[in-house]
């Protein structure tokens, strides 16, 4: 059982110039602009840490010293891990002179995984990066595949054309009105498409996309969800107030053990996981909504020495892989150690605000994914996770087996006006 995601790497193009931002690309790279405080980067290696993605190139070029920086922060901060916690390698290949989009791709022969995410750098778009890679995935090797948006005019970005089956037929340059879908700016990429690249500068969009295309080898996926380009003023502006408010969701907190794989007694081995009836399609469901998942989980065998924090992640690695084999994935793990009786001094607390009914944990995962507790709900199959639900102010439902999608599905629906 394989505990990594199979669109482990990804590439941010990160080098533009933005020279329709004017004075505000002068001295700070488009993609490090602050947006409500934070660099807009910040907000794509998030997203990206989050769906699993285990190592992130920045490829830069224009005042590419100023990524610097920025990944020291990041990485003394600890803000950039996946769902269990595990940093994400951040690294830097800069150009020496504009290669192209496509060009830049060049300086990373012999470094890219298989298949891997190309990203663009200066918008963002949020739709989940794992069903994008899960389309990949069923193809063959070679083929590629693009993220698509439905936008009311077609005109500033170009417009993609694909056929009933998705396959992309052709593209249309900018200034083509009308309502279409655009390529959104995140693609699923094979290592092979470098050797498409014989000369320099090249653009990945007007040559070798193109080219995919001709061949039968680009694939649409539609999707839903917010999207904001930040290379005009007014984009700029707007981002301020809307991508906060965008990537601001609730979520659905799942209990671990008797929710989503059986309760084997403080279980932890891999070999011990399976998934509850109808798991993977209550988070993929959850997800299809506009829900982050979370667990949080009270694990009182590491308290009790009868198991690591390495065995235990290394048991939600393999569990968010078995759930993204059917579609789900989690974003995040919330544990709680302490327990009145640990047997590890450090862990003995008589009533540590993390371990349920406390709501500690919920609260917790609020804070570092500015989560909408007023929208959100949690699933679990004692009262104490009932409990804990109350105090931190958010729905609950009691799962007492069956097809857990189904109850989450009668949850959703109650919540309808």
């Amino acid at each position: 059982m394989t505990a990594s995601p199979a669109v482990r790497q990804a590439v941010l193009l990160v080098g533009g110039l933005g020279t329709r931002l004017g004075a505000l690309t002068k001295c700070t790279p488009k993609p490090l602009l602050p947006v409500a405080g934070r660099p807009f980067l910040d907000t794509l290696v998030t997203w990206l840490a989050r769906a699993g993605v285990e190592e992130i190139i920045l490829s830069t070029g224009y005042l590419a010293g100023s990524f610097e920086g920025f990944i020291r922060e990041g990485e003394a901060s600890g803000r950039w891990h996946g769902p269990t916690g595990r940093p994400v390698t951040l690294r830097e290949s800069r150009e020496a002179e504009p290669l192209g989009t496509g060009g830049a791709l060049t300086l990373l022969r012999g470094q890219l995984d298989p298949r891997f995410f190309l990203v663009n750098g200066d918008s963002f778009f949020g739709c989940d990066p794992i069903r994008v890679a899960a389309r990949a995935e069923a193809l063959p090797a070679g083929h590629a595949v693009m993220t698509t948006r439905a936008v009311p005019d077609t005109a500033r970005f170009g417009r993609v054309e694909a056929d009933a089956t998705g396959r992309v037929t052709g593209f249309r340059e900018k200034g083509v009105t009308g309502p279409g879908q655009i390529n959104a700016g995140l693609t699923v990429l094979p290592a092979a498409v470098l050797d498409r690249i014989t000369a320099l500068p090249c653009s990945i969009e007007q040559e070798i996309y193109p080219a995919l295309a001709a061949e039968g080898l680009l694939h649409a996926v539609p999707q839903d969800g917010f999207f904001i380009d930040i290379g005009l003023p007014e984009t700029y502006a707007e981002a301020q107030i809307a991508l906060p408010a965008a990537t601001r969701r609730p979520a659905v907190f799942f209990d671990r053990d008797g929710v989503l794989n059986r309760d084997s007694g403080y279980t932890h081995r891999i070999e011990d996981l399976t998934l509850t009836e109808g798991a993977a399609a209550a988070v993929a469901l959850a997800r299809a909504n506009g829900f982050q998942t979370v667990v949080v989980t009270n694990q009182a065998g590491i308290g009790r020495g009868l198991y690591t924090e390495a065995d235990m992640n290394a048991f939600h690695a393999a569990l968010n892989a078995a759930l993204r084999r059917e579609g789900g994935w989690i974003d995040a793990f919330y544990h709680c150690p302490f327990h009145p009786e640990a047997q590890i001094d450090a862990l003995r607390h008589a009533d540590h605000p993390d371990r349920k009914p406390n709501p500690g944990m919920i609260l917790r995962a609020a804070r570092d994914m500015d989560i909408d507790l007023s929208r959100s709900l949690l699933i679990g199959d004692r009262q104490s996770d009932l409990q804990a639900a109350q105090a931190a102010g958010i729905r609950s439902g009691l799962y007492n087996g069956g097809r857990l999608v189904d109850l989450l599905q009668d949850i959703l629906n109650a919540a309808r006006p």
